[in-house]
């Protein structure tokens, strides 16, 4: 599904209407504050450098157009190497947009991430916010104590991290926000259904907990508010 998507965002015209789409679709929903998140590729039609400016740009058209705050969050995949996840990273350090807000880890859950540390540390000490997608599947829980260590400012999913006291003690200690999304959850089966969520578990230990759609363009096009009512 991510590559019929990302074929139909290879070029800058399509990306950045995308990019107002998707903005425009969050300001309907009510959304006031809204973060974007993009790994940088290159395309036929476009470098990583020229990809990420054109969402940028697509951010500041909306804002000439509608009441929301827009920013961008670059991704590092899982699969990419020490080199590209630094290529990103110096996109990110280089853009005089005032736009882009931090840097995060993401990707196929089943590969180890705690190679990109040093990297997220590195942005984090240029000033980025820093998040790491984290336990998202039960597979894959050596990195987790790494992880949770370094402290990043948000956790995205962390769906089996009350799965395991240790998690649970840290968690409880580090208060580290986690970012929920409930549809994504139940439709990538990694929770049966919105009952099952690990949600209560968290609130009722004072962890701060963000509710968000993930990718509304896959997640049935599951839009914020919609969100809100599950919970």
């Amino acid at each position: 599904m991510f590559p019929l998507i990302q074929s139909l965002t290879a070029t800058p015209e399509s990306l950045e209407i995308a990019t107002e789409d998707v903005i425009r679709e969050f300001h309907d929903d009510g959304v006031v504050y809204l973060e974007l998140r993009s790994t940088p590729k290159s395309t036929k039609f476009m470098n990583k450098s020229e990809y990420v400016k054109t969402i940028i740009k697509g951010i500041q058209n909306c804002a000439k157009k509608y009441v929301i705050v827009v920013t961008l969050i670059l991704s590092i995949d899982r699969r990419q190497t020490i080199e590209e996840a630094e290529d990103t990273l110096n996109l990110a350090l280089e853009d005089d947009s005032g736009l882009i807000v931090g840097l995060e880890l993401s990707g196929n859950p089943i590969l180890n991430g705690v190679k990109f540390i040093p990297i997220l540390e590195k942005a984090r000490n240029a000033g980025l916010g820093v998040s790491v997608h984290l336990a998202e599947i039960e597979e894959n829980s050596d990195e987790i104590l790494d992880f949770l260590r370094f402290k990043p400012d948000r956790i995205g999913h962390g769906t089996f991290l009350h799965t395991n006291s240790e998690f649970v003690r840290l968690m409880e200690q580090l208060k580290i926000p986690l970012e929920i999304c409930l549809t994504s959850n139940t439709l990538c089966k990694t929770t049966p259904t919105i009952k099952d969520s690990h949600l209560p578990f968290w609130r009722s230990r004072g962890i701060p907990v963000a509710i968000c759609t993930d990718d509304k363009g896959l997640m049935n096009n599951c839009n914020l508010s919609d969100e809100f009512r599950k919970v």
